[in-house]
């Protein structure tokens, strides 16, 4: 039984002996008084005097009306105190939440793992792979993934040109969860693989090979961030390099809304 179920209990045991108490005693006064001043306890006795008690309470305090205002400004002024002290707590234990979120938030790095070609169709398409790797100590949730690779000498200065006006909410939602690395086991086993291949209308076409990716992926607290990297690619064959390349237009993350995080 809760607190509050004890205190409806006992409030409604007292009632009822009340009620009781007050029935004999009606009882037993009007049996003993004149028949003109029959009638019951809360008439004769408990009205009057809770009456007269609201009487005297008013005229003291019309008689000392200056300090109890005295006394009600200053309780204004020390509940305006802690009103303050309770906002700066409540500032400072917002600043505490925020820190830690920062630390404790995932920490998403791209990896290129390898760069091979496959047959579309008589014709031999690069197809590169990479990962998600979460450095960070809580899980992180991918919501979306948009891709590609671009075959030319240098990066377009317009970002979006390379996404041909698809935006990143137009992607199909997911829910991919990678977990911090330290938790994965084996490195290679760490993060999340993804599959970008050269589209149709590229194949065969000479030039510098960048992988271009944005993602959207959400904290355990539900707040989301928007990241994106471009890093060129080596040839068929050659070691794995992580080459970044696009400067900080390509290589960002930010909050959903457009906020530096």
């Amino acid at each position: 039984m809760t607190r509050l179920q004890r205190a409806l209990v006992v409030l409604g045991a007292g009632t009822v002996v009340l009620l009781f108490v007050e029935s004999i005693l009606a009882i037993w006064v009007a049996s003993q008084a004149p028949a003109q001043e029959k009638g019951t306890l809360f008439g004769h006795f408990i009205i009057p005097g809770l009456w007269a008690v609201i009487s005297n309470v008013w005229l003291w305090l019309e008689a000392n009306d200056k300090p109890i205002f005295v006394i009600f400004a200053i309780g204004l002024v020390a509940l305006a105190a802690w009103l303050l002290r309770f906002a700066r707590e409540l500032s400072a234990a917002s600043r505490d939440i925020r820190a830690a979120q920062r630390i404790e938030s995932p920490f998403l790095i791209p990896e290129l793992n390898s760069v091979a070609e496959e047959d579309v169709r008589g014709r031999r398409r690069p197809v590169a792979v990479y990962s998600l790797r979460n450095n960070g100590r809580s899980p992180a949730i991918v919501r979306r993934v948009q891709d590609a690779i671009v075959i030319a000498e240098h990066l377009p200065e317009d970002y979006e040109e390379i996404w041909l006006g698809e935006t990143l909410r137009s992607r199909p939602a997911q829910y991919i969860a990678i977990g911090p690395a330290h938790l994965q086991g084996a490195p290679e086993q760490a993060g999340m693989r993804f599959r970008c291949a050269v589209k149709d209308e590229d194949i065969g076409r000479s030039g510098k090979r960048y992988l271009v990716a944005r993602f959207e992926f959400e904290d355990l607290l539900g707040t989301s961030y928007v990241q994106g990297f471009s890093m060129q690619l080596p040839t068929v064959g050659a070691p794995m390099q992580h080459v970044i390349s696009g400067d900080t237009v390509y290589n960002y993350r930010r909050g959903l809304a457009g906020a530096a995080s």
